[in-house]
């Protein structure tokens, strides 16, 4: 997929504040609302805004656009999709390909994500992994807090064919927990969409409140030379 940087911009670099930095010895370049990209000598950092939507259930992912499919995922961000897959970029990660269903399944690629969680607990900045709130439905086994970045895909605009190609993502599937070809990010494995075969739940009584405001931090895995 081509990448999207052109005609987004990094617009601003401000100073690292709150709970991203706490010694205050990065930067942090505004991607767009809601979209922070970290630097911090040689490491980067994606970090985007969320807020609690949804505390049980069998789960479609893990973050979703505001307003879209808040009732099958955790998170939701009132982002534009792209705004987070510029930063990933350009914090080095590759854009692979989306799941193939058929005539054989082939799972997601794409450069490994690291997805961990901050937010206020108790009056404390705490961060989590996304196994504390995510698990295997059946063997209880948390998620591995890791994703591939298949960086989604472009498709018909719902504004009209007149209108530029529409990035799929912003339908709602940022981070995604069930195989879906729009994904930014897909888990490496067979992940079922059907509601009676979906293999995550929510684990909700460590999952806080709805609306809590939630950092939702991404980091590239660098690759095994």
């Amino acid at each position: 997929m081509n990448r999207l940087l052109i005609g987004i911009a990094l617009v601003a670099v401000v100073p690292c504040i709150g709970w991203a930095d706490p010694e205050g010895k990065a930067k942090r370049v505004v991607v767009g609302p809601g979209v922070v990209l970290e630097i911090e000598g040689t490491k980067r950092r994606v970090i985007v805004e969320a807020k609690v939507v949804l505390r049980k259930g069998v789960l479609e992912g893990l973050l979703t656009r505001a307003k879209k499919k808040e009732h099958e995922f955790i998170l939701a961000a009132d982002v534009d999709a792209r705004h987070i897959h510029t930063a990933l970029e350009t914090a080095s990660a590759k854009a692979g390909k989306p799941v193939v269903f058929a005539p054989v399944f082939q799972a997601p690629t794409g450069s490994k994500v690291r997805v961990t969680l901050r937010y206020e607990k108790a009056g404390k900045k705490t961060t989590v992994a996304p196994g504390e709130w995510i698990r295997d439905a059946k063997t209880l086994k948390p998620h591995s807090g890791e994703w591939v970045f298949v960086g989604s895909r472009f498709g018909p605009n719902p504004e009209g064919d007149d209108k530029p190609r529409f990035y799929m993502a912003n339908h709602g599937d940022l981070i995604c927990l069930c195989n879906i070809e729009t994904a930014m990010l897909d888990v490496p494995l067979r992940s079922p969409k059907a509601f009676n075969q979906r293999l995550f739940e929510a684990v909700t009584d460590k999952i806080p409140p709805i609306g809590t405001a939630v950092e939702v931090i991404l980091e590239v895995v660098p690759e095994k030379k």
